[in-house]
């Protein structure tokens, strides 16, 4: 029996060794196809013309989309600060969809890897409108319009730039485009040269690129900063401020605000930015004090009013004590606002009902 099983498993052995040779053997003969018709003349003449036809086929957009940037940054100080937001927001949206449509080209296959260099151009292009982007915004105070329904995280507030910083990302992002500009001369040039001998149509973005030259940069929001309807300016105004938790339904000739029993308070505050430009860094402080002790604690929320937004701030709570009398103020400002605006409340805090004896069992 011993003899007997140990020929059954020679001849498992031998089988799977011979399944293992097979598998190898295939896995090889189907590489060495795949290689070869990669290295293969006709293939590469097929793959360069699936390409260059989609590529061609994106070509129109592109040009649009680089006379669209040409024109905007020449017509920046006709426009007015809501117009110069809603130009770049479409310029940037219609440069994603190229971005979008290059990410599907062919990857492999065709002369110079022509598909993947294609859709990186496409991608360089798109980070240099957004620098460019960058630069105004930060100069002006402005910000893409907020989507609906997009996350917070998603609405970024830029960091304010000098005119030196906006001048100087400005060139970056010009320069950003005249490199890809450059990468698809180049590209268009080896795949005439290449299998198939195709044409790339050669779409430069920007016809003059020292439009985006530090000094033009610098002449341009130096223009920009010192044209009367584009000063950015900023009007708060409070829509409205609540106290948390909310007041007890009664009313006093005195003015007071009555409080359920509590031991914490805060506020949320709605403030509302009629002005044009984005109300940074806007402070929101109440301060709690005792009367009686004068003991006081604040607390404060900082966030951004788009123009012509509004926005709830939501200051975080500070401890009290039931049974007293404290007044509530609260203050809000904005840098380049000018005005501060306040608001104090006269506050009782009810007493908490003790709780009822146990019944006798």
């Amino acid at each position: 029996m011993a003899r007997r099983s140990r020929s059954r498993s020679s001849t498992r052995l031998r089988f799977g060794l011979a399944a293992a040779t097979l598998i190898i053997l295939t896995g090889l003969v189907v590489s060495g196809l795949v290689s070869s018709a990669r290295s293969n003349k006709v293939y590469v003449e097929v793959m360069n013309h699936s390409v260059a036809a989609q590529a061609n086929s994106i070509s129109i957009p592109q040009q649009d989309n680089g006379s669209a940037l040409t024109s905007l940054m020449g017509e920046l100080t006709l426009l007015t600060r809501a117009q110069i937001t809603r130009a770049f927001d479409d310029l940037v949206y219609r440069t994603q969809v190229v971005v979008d449509a290059s990410s599907i080209m062919p990857g492999d296959g065709a002369s110079h890897h022509a598909g993947q260099r294609f859709a990186q151009i496409q991608a360089e292009r798109a980070l240099g409108i957004a620098k460019i982007r960058a630069a105004v915004d930060g100069l002006m105070g402005l910000q893409p319009f907020t989507v609906v329904g997009a996350p917070a995280s998603a609405q970024l507030v830029l960091a304010p730039l000098t005119q030196a910083e906006a001048s100087a990302l400005a060139a970056a992002g010009g320069a950003l485009i005249q490199r890809a500009d450059g990468e698809m001369l180049a590209l268009k040039v080896a795949l005439a040269r290449g299998p198939g001998h195709v044409h790339l149509r050669n779409t430069a973005f920007v016809v003059d690129p020292s439009i985006f030259s530090v000094a033009a940069m610098d002449t341009l929001f130096r223009n920009l900063m010192t044209t009367p309807h584009l000063t950015p300016v900023i009007s708060l105004s409070l829509v409205g401020a609540t106290l948390i938790p909310s007041p007890l339904p009664t009313t006093s000739t005195s003015g007071m605000v009555n409080e359920p029993p509590t031991n914490t308070l805060g506020v949320t505050a709605v403030i509302a930015n009629t002005g044009n430009a984005v109300a940074r860094d806007t402070v929101v402080v109440m301060t709690v004090t005792s009367p009686s002790s004068f003991a006081s604690s604040s607390s404060r929320a900082i966030g951004s009013v788009d123009a012509g937004g509004s926005l709830a701030l939501r200051s975080p709570s500070v401890s009290v004590t039931p049974g007293s009398t404290v007044t509530v103020h609260i203050s809000i400002h904005a840098p380049g606002s000018g005005v501060a605006l306040t608001r104090t409340y006269r506050v009782a805090i009810a007493q908490a009902t003790p709780a009822p004896p146990p019944s006798a069992g």
